[in-house]
């Protein structure tokens, strides 16, 4: 995303975005638009500036960003999403087998 402490608009549009899945119940992916919502800008899709290959500042509505971002997948979201795994104690699991 734009370096907003560059871009001088931290305090006006300090957000950003991220989508996340679940994968069975230990894992969790979490994918950074950025790509989708720079595409969404050069396209005329969302409303803002785009600069270099990534920098993004978005000046549209709610509901524009929320259509853009709903109909981006986990792999459009990030070349590679980061994923964590859930660690189980095994205090945990030596009593829920009591």
């Amino acid at each position: 995303m734009a370096d907003v402490e560059k871009s001088g608009r931290k305090d006006s549009h300090p957000y950003s975005f991220a989508a996340y899945a679940f994968d069975g119940d230990d894992a969790l992916r979490i994918g950074y638009p950025v790509e989708a919502l720079h595409q969404a800008v050069k396209d005329g899709r969302l409303a803002g500036e785009t600069s270099g290959d990534y920098d993004v500042f978005i000046a549209d509505t709610s509901a524009n960003i929320a259509a853009v971002l709903g109909a981006s997948t986990m792999a459009r979201c990030s070349r590679i999403p980061k994923q964590y795994k859930r660690i189980k104690s095994p205090r945990l699991s030596r009593r829920s087998k009591s």
